[in-house]
């Protein structure tokens, strides 16, 4: 357990150390295959002829716009606490193709439909905080990045008919993917929206949210995090949903295992497993754990 806490705990320092190197840019891996489509990720936003504020706007476009983005300009703007480049687009309206610049922050960072109704994830805000960390009895204090979310529910008009802002802190999980599947089984809902953030390396971790709707109102479910190091340790979450195998009626189980290497080296295949379940119970509104099940450790060789 040492272990991962010890790998943990350099993951937040290592983060803080590069906060001058990495930025919220990455969040859009346009710099590398453009041109490619975009979709509008804010209720109303201005284009301009050039990449600077300071340019009268052109046009404006609506949430759920189709656009183009071309090029990524090397003019940077910072808006909310993000700063972003401005990215030239090439969008259609009033059956005529129009070109022009627009702030990155304003370009959705995925989006997902689930029959008519459009799931658009945008990027909305940073702020540091100041945060304290305990590990084994020791104290520290850092500056911790938190970026909010804005989840928008639009109709076919893309008009928007909820939305649900989330605060999530990043270590190095930038990429950012999204989906919606049906019910799962759940009383009074009519699809769950899936957020999730990757960073497809070692000791990165991977984790989800989930969010509900009910046909009036988005909100939050529950997450899972997914974290591991090669042959060091790892840690697990599997979530059951009431339709799934093994799940159960007004139900949603969270499966958790933990391995650690207790070898003398990192070559060992020596792992101390924990295994443990959650269970909490669905009324249709709110979700509620229940109880908490643990095995009993028990010492393997994994391979």
């Amino acid at each position: 357990m040492k272990i991962l806490f010890f790998i943990l705990f350099l993951n937040y320092f290592g983060f803080a150390q590069q906060q001058e190197i990495h930025s919220e840019n990455f969040f859009w891996p346009y710099e590398y295959n453009l041109p490619i489509d975009g979709i509008i990720g804010e209720k109303k936003c201005y284009v301009r002829e050039n990449p600077s504020i300071n340019n009268t706007p052109i046009d404006s476009l609506e949430i759920g716009s189709s656009i183009k983005v071309l090029t990524e300009s090397e003019s940077n703007l910072t808006f909310r606490g993000l700063t972003l480049p401005w990215v030239e687009i090439e969008y259609q309206k009033a059956n005529e193709t129009k070109k022009g610049y627009l702030w990155k922050g304003f370009i959705a960072l995925g989006e997902s439909h689930y029959g008519n109704i459009r799931f658009i994830t945008s990027l909305n805000k940073k702020t540091n905080k100041k945060v304290t960390e305990n590990n084994d009895g020791y104290k520290y204090d850092y500056l911790k990045t938190f970026y909010d979310f804005k989840i928008s529910v639009c109709n076919a008009s893309n008009q928007i008919i909820a939305d649900k802002t989330f605060e999530h802190s990043i270590t190095d999980n930038y990429f950012f993917t999204n989906s919606t599947i049906d019910n799962c089984g759940l009383k009074d809902v009519v699809s769950i929206y899936q957020a999730v953030f990757n960073g497809e390396a070692c000791a990165v971790p991977t984790e989800y949210k989930y969010f509900y709707w009910n046909g009036k109102n988005l909100d939050f479910l529950l997450e899972k995090y997914n974290v591991g190091d090669t042959n060091a340790y790892y840690y697990s979450e599997d979530v059951i949903f009431p339709n799934e195998n093994g799940g159960r009626a007004n139900t949603i189980i969270k499966q958790i295992e933990e391995a650690v290497n207790i070898g003398d080296t990192f070559t060992s295949s020596k792992f101390q497993i924990k295994k443990s379940t959650q269970y909490f119970s669905w009324n249709g509104k709110k979700i509620k754990l229940i109880k908490t099940l643990r095995k009993k450790p028990y010492i393997s060789n994994l391979e």
